[in-house]
């Protein structure tokens, strides 16, 4: 599935990813594996440039980075379950994403 992210914890790393619904960004699951050390370390890099707040353990960022997830199931409600990283797609703008 194609996600934006919204924002990241640091211990243990995760990020948090969404979708566009009813023109807002919503979350749809927190991803803790499939990172490669070096993808993290990327990550944070682009992160710290566009942070936009920072709320107790969660830092929150503009949401303009693309990343691919893979899910077990889906809930009613729209949230993923057993999420993994599968990488980055820099070549797709947010706003493509629903």
């Amino acid at each position: 599935m194609d996600t934006v992210i919204l924002g990241y914890k640091e211990n243990p790393f995760t990020m948090i990813v969404g979708n566009k619904s009813k023109g807002k960004y919503r979350p749809v699951a927190s991803v803790e594996f499939g990172f490669e050390p070096n993808e993290k370390a990327v990550f944070r890099e682009i992160a710290k440039q566009i942070i936009t707040i920072i709320e107790l353990d969660v830092t929150w960022i503009e949401p303009r980075l693309h990343c691919k997830v893979q899910y077990l199931e889906k809930t009613a409600s729209g949230s993923l379950r057993t999420v993994s990283f599968k990488g980055f797609d820099f070549d797709k703008i947010p706003e493509a994403i629903n």
